[in-house]
């Protein structure tokens, strides 16, 4: 969950920055056919929401094996 919103957002600024800095320096032709992607990470509800259904599953799974049994 960590590498999720933390990690993905700090890359996605990278990717901003670099964009940026690429647009300034380069203001002919575009160096690249395609900018990188800005928008890497997961916000905070999508997490939370993993987390919740992750656990659910497994709730649900442990129960169904019991019954299995």
């Amino acid at each position: 969950m960590c590498d999720a919103v933390a990690v993905r957002r700090d890359v996605g600024y990278q990717a901003l920055v670099i964009n940026t800095l690429l647009d300034a320096l380069f203001k002919g032709p575009p160096v690249a056919d395609e900018k990188l992607e800005e928008d890497v990470g997961d916000t905070a509800s999508q997490v939370l929401a993993g987390a919740l259904l992750g656990s659910a599953v497994a709730i649900l799974c442990s129960l169904g094996f019991m019954l299995l049994r």
